[in-house]
């Protein structure tokens, strides 16, 4: 409950007035979510990087395993230099079944090294979420040329 307080009251003073007391329109989660993310573009543009973590995992809150918020997640944990941060949002991503490649990752060894049980299986769930599953036919041809 006070999650959601402490959420509400974030996207209040994100968004301008207008759009907070219009009576003719309803603020809808991603509203919100798009306010809150502004929010967090305005504090990393003045290298905040604690207000823009917070507006972020607010956003997170109203949009659970967004793939751009677990993305920035990941960037700003990178930005305020936290390599554990970067691990959980690493564990995030994953455990939101999201495919990463951790190849253009320039902190793999700095993260390996801190904890390198933790970086194994983190690089071990990402190789199974990026492998395929099934298989997929040809179930229908449209009859018209080019009419998709």
């Amino acid at each position: 409950m006070i999650r959601l307080v402490l959420i509400l009251t974030a996207v209040m003073i994100a968004l301008p007035a207008s759009a907070v007391f219009a009576q003719e329109s309803d603020i809808t989660l991603r509203d919100a979510s798009l306010a809150l993310r502004s929010q967090l573009r305005v504090s990393a543009g003045t290298e905040d990087w604690e207000a823009a973590i917070r507006a972020n995992e607010a956003a997170l809150a109203l949009q659970p395993g967004h793939p751009g918020l677990l993305n920035n997640r990941l960037v700003l944990a990178r930005l305020s230099g936290s390599t554990v941060g970067m691990l959980d949002a690493l564990e995030a991503i994953v455990g939101h079944g999201i495919a990463f490649d951790l190849s253009g990752l320039e902190q793999a060894d700095e993260l390996r090294a801190l904890d390198a049980e933790r970086f194994v299986a983190i690089e071990a769930r990402l190789g199974q979420t990026a492998a395929p599953v099934g298989e997929a036919r040809l179930i229908a041809e449209p009859p018209l040329r080019d009419a998709l």
